[in-house]
């Protein structure tokens, strides 16, 4: 059988080659690293949460390939390396994991929940794939599973391209004998992570006046920032686009317009 590391490291090239030309005009693409603790629940360990593995700390990290779809959401593919056990009053045991998720991401701050540029960009995300777990301790069986993945996060941009990202994911396998302990219950694995992620991508600005084709209102004109990018010959504070009198500076409620006579009536009316 083919090592899973072999075949994620190959899925992960052929996403980044084949998906470059996203969708979304400026940061298409985002790479990422993560890492954190892993909690096993199981027979060992079925009713304690953020437990972490009893006696002893089991960590696991990783990176990720995520690919804008629309403002609501993103489609990624993570791949992560670690431990997973757990030692405490039941019993104990120790194996090297191994996992791939492809995971599908609904982004809260989608202009109709939040704001797209909001501050804090928080996330709901659902997935599956599978773990390659290779036990080290006569207790654990090797096992390549399947597994179905939900979580939440939240991502805390620190610039236009790089973020900080927190996550907690649960993560369902198709194995109850991971421990080695079978009562019909299949075994679950719990990772928080906590990470940075970079967006790729080369912003667009056709007219050259330092803001985005997708934020400016005029991308074919140059502007000013106050104005989304549109210009204002005048200089009356209204964009040439809503300006009725463009080469005469006016007032904005006469629609850039001026009033000599101060009668409340634009002069092109009066």
């Amino acid at each position: 059988m083919m090592n899973l590391r072999h075949v994620v490291l190959t899925a992960l090239v052929s996403s980044v080659a084949l998906n470059s030309y996203g969708q979304n005009s400026e940061y298409p693409v985002s790479i990422g690293v993560f890492g954190g603790p892993v909690d096993f629940i199981g027979e060992l360990d079925r009713h304690t949460l953020f437990d972490f593995g009893g006696d002893e700390t089991y960590f696991h990290f990783g990176g990720e390939v995520n690919l804008y779809v629309n403002p609501a959401f993103d489609f990624g593919i993570s791949l992560a390396t670690g431990e997973i056990g757990h030692n405490g009053d039941k019993g104990e045991f120790t194996a090297d994991m191994t996992a791939v998720d492809f995971q599908l991401k609904y982004k809260l701050n989608n202009g109709y929940i939040l704001k797209e540029d909001a501050k804090l960009s928080p996330y709901l995300l659902v997935g599956g794939g599978m773990s390659d777990i290779q036990g080290d301790t006569a207790i654990v069986l090797d096992n390549l599973v399947g597994q179905f993945s939900w979580g939440a996060g939240v991502s805390v941009p620190v610039t236009d391209r790089l973020a900080f990202d927190l996550r907690n994911v649960y993560r369902y396998t198709s194995s109850d004998d991971i421990d080695r302990i079978n009562n019909g219950l299949n075994d679950l694995y719990m990772t928080v992570t906590a990470g940075l992620r970079y967006n790729l991508g080369s912003v667009k600005d056709r007219d050259g006046d330092g803001i985005s084709d997708a934020k400016d209102l005029c991308p074919d004109d140059a502007g000013l920032e106050i104005l989304n990018g549109c210009p204002d010959t005048d200089g009356d504070g209204v964009a040439d686009k809503d300006d009725e009198c463009p080469d005469l500076s006016g007032y904005p409620d006469l629609m850039g317009c001026p009033d000599a006579d101060g009668d409340g009536i634009a002069d092109n009316k009066d």
